[in-house]
C-alpha cells in the first residue's frame, strides 16, 4: 500500500506541479472575477458528475473482489463502463439542452452556457473512462496509471498555454484545453488498457452496481457542498472578486490532496483485500490510522508554514489567499483520516450509512459558513470546511465501529491532533506577527516540538526501533 501511495503520490505531484507552474502565467492574463467563474462551472460540474457515475466507484470494487476468477472480473470492468456509456449519453443530451437555464441559475445570466456544456462533456469521458483506471488501482498496476494520468496532465497544460496564452481564448481555453486532454486520454486508454481486458458485458452485474453504488451518489453531492458550495455563498456575500482570491488560496492548498489521493488510490484495493481476514483488520487498520496522523499530519503543518512564503511568490496579487491555504490542507488531511475508518461500512455493503454521514456533515457545513463567512470572509469558509470533515470523521467511527470494531489507540490519536492544533495554531500566528525571517525561527521551532510529539509520544519504543532499523538499513545500501 505504501509504495503504491508513494507511486499515485508522484504522479499527483507532477500533475499539481504543472499547475503550480502555470498559475503565475494565467493570473496575470485572467482576472479575479474569470477565475471565480471557472470555479463555478466546475462546482457544477462536479455537483452533477455523481449522476454521470451512479455511484460504481465504490460498487465495481466490491464486485470486483468477489469475483474468483480473471474473466468474471474482467466482465466486471466491461459490464461498468457500457452501463456508464450509456447513462452519460443520456444524460448529456439533457444537460446540453439545459445549460441555459443552469447557467441562469448559477450566475444569473446565461453567458456561460457554452462553458458549462464544455465541462459536462469533460466530465462525462472522465466518468466512462474510470472503470478502466479503476482496473489499474485494483490489480496493483500503478505505475501504469500514473504514466496515463501525467501524460493527459501535460497534454492539458501545453493545450492551455496555447489556447489561453497565445490565443488568447481566455477562460473558454481553459477549459477547452481539459476536453481535449480528456479525449486524449481515452484514446490512450483504448490503445494500452481496454486491449488486456477480456471483453465480456454481463448485465447481471448492472442491478448490484447501481444498488450497491447508488447510495453513495448522495454521498457526492454532500461533498460537492462541503467542497464547493463556499465558492457561490462568497459571490453571494461578498462578490466574485472574494470568489477568485478564495480559488487561488484554496487551488494551493489543495496540493495535499495530492498525498491524500494517493493514499485514497492504495488504500481501497489494500483493505477490500481483507474483508476475509477481518479479525487481523481490526488490529492492523488501527495502527494504520496512527501512521496516516503521524505522516500526513506533519505534512498539514508545512502547510501553514510555507502558506505566506508561497502565495507571496506565485501570486502576489492574491496575498491574502495565504490565510486559508493550512487550513485547506488540514481539512483534506482529515478527508484521508475519514476514509480510514470507512471499511467496515464497506465491508457490509451499508452504503447509506456513508452518504448519511456525509449529508451531516454537509449540512452543518452551510450552517457554519452562513455564520463565518459574513465576520471572517474566505476565512470562515476554510474554517467552516475543517470543521464539516472533522464532523465527518467523528460520525463515520460512531457508525463503522458498530460493522467492524477497529482496535483504535486513543491516547496516540489525541496527543497526534493536540499536536498538531498546537504547531498549526503557532504557526498562523507568527505569520501575522513577523516578517520571513521571524516566521522561519517560529515555524522551525514549531516543527520541532511537533516532531518530538510524534516521535515519543505516539509511536511506541518498538516502532521507533523498527524505524530506526528502517533508516540504518536505507543509509547503508547508499
Amino acid at each position: 500500500m505504501a509504495k503504491g501511495s508513494v507511486v499515485y503520490g508522484i504522479g499527483g505531484v507532477l500533475q499539481r506541479f504543472l499547475s503550480l507552474l502555470l498559475l503565475p502565467f494565467f493570473t496575470r492574463v485572467l482576472s479575479p472575477q474569470e477565475y471565480g467563474v471557472v470555479a463555478l462551472v466546475g462546482l457544477v460540474a462536479m455537483a452533477l458528475s455523481g449522476l454521470f457515475s451512479l455511484g460504481t466507484g465504490s460498487s465495481m470494487s466490491i464486485l470486483y473482489f468477489e469475483c474468483d476468477t480473471r474473466s468474471e472480473r474482467h466482465k466486471v470492468v466491461w459490464s461498468t463502463a457500457a452501463l456508464l456509456t450509456v447513462n452519460c449519453i443520456v444524460l448529456l443530451a439533457v444537460l446540453v439542452a439545459a445549460a441555459p437555464y443552469i447557467s441562469h441559475v448559477v450566475f444569473e445570466t446565461t453567458e456561460y452556457a457554452n462553458l458549462l456544456r464544455i465541462a459536462f462533456t469533460s466530465t462525462m469521458i472522465v466518468v466512462v473512462l474510470e472503470p478502466f483506471y479503476a482496473f489499474l488501482r485494483l490489480e496493483g498496476k500503478a505505475a501504469r496509471f500514473v504514466t496515463l494520468s501525467v501524460v493527459g496532465a501535460v497534454a492539458g497544460a501545453l493545450i492551455s498555454i496555447v489556447l489561453v496564452l497565445v490565443l488568447g481564448w481566455g477562460i473558454q481555453g481553459l477549459l477547452l484545453a481539459s476536453l481535449f486532454a480528456q479525449i486524449l486520454s481515452a484514446t490512450l486508454v483504448a490503445v494500452t488498457v481496454a486491449p488486456h481486458l477480456m471483453f465480456g458485458i454481463t448485465t447481471r452485474f448492472f442491478v448490484p452496481l447501481v444498488r450497491i453504488g447508488f447510495p453513495s451518489i448522495f454521498g457526492v453531492f454532500a461533498f460537492f457542498v462541503i467542497d464547493y458550495l463556499d465558492r457561490q455563498m462568497l459571490q453571494r456575500m461578498i462578490g466574485l472578486d472574494a470568489v477568485g482570491v478564495y480559488s487561488v488560496g484554496y487551488n494551493l492548498g489543495l496540493v495535499m490532496l495530492i498525498a491524500v489521493s494517493a493514499f485514497g488510490m492504495a488504500w481501497p484495493p489494500f483493505f477490500t483485500s481483507f474483508i476475509k481476514r477481518q479479525e487481523e483488520a481490526k488490529l492492523l487498520f488501527g495502527k494504520i490510522l496512527n501512521y496516516y496522523l503521524i505522516v500526513f499530519g506533519g505534512l498539514a503543518a508545512l502547510f501553514f508554514v510555507a502558506a505566506k512564503p508561497l502565495v507571496t511568490m506565485l501570486a502576489p496579487d492574491f496575498v491574502t489567499a495565504g490565510q486559508i491555504i493550512g487550513l485547506v490542507a488540514a481539512a483534506y488531511m482529515l478527508k484521508g483520516a475519514y476514509l480510514i475508518i470507512l471499511p467496515g461500512i464497506y465491508f457490509a455493503k451499508k452504503l447509506h450509512w456513508q452518504s448519511a454521514v456525509e449529508w451531516i456533515a454537509a449540512i452543518a457545513n452551510i450552517g457554519l459558513n452562513l455564520l463565518l463567512i459574513p465576520v471572517f470572509g474566505i476565512v470562515g469558509a476554510a474554517v467552516a470546511t475543517l470543521v464539516s470533515y472533522a464532523l465527518m470523521t467523528t460520525l463515520a467511527w460512531m457508525v463503522a465501529r458498530h460493522y467492524l470494531a477497529v482496535q483504535y489507540h486513543w491516547r496516540q490519536i489525541a496527543t497526534a491532533v493536540g499536536g498538531l492544533g498546537v504547531t498549526c495554531g503557532w504557526v498562523s500566528w507568527a505569520s501575522m506577527q513577523f516578517s520571513f525571517s521571524g516566521l522561519a525561527i517560529h515555524s522551525l521551532l514549531a516543527l520541532s516540538v511537533l516532531f518530538f510529539v510524534f516521535g515519543f509520544y505516539v509511536l511506541d519504543r518498538s516502532e521507533r526501533n523498527a524505524l530506526t532499523a528502517q533508516v540504518i538499513q536505507l543509509v547503508q545500501r547508499s
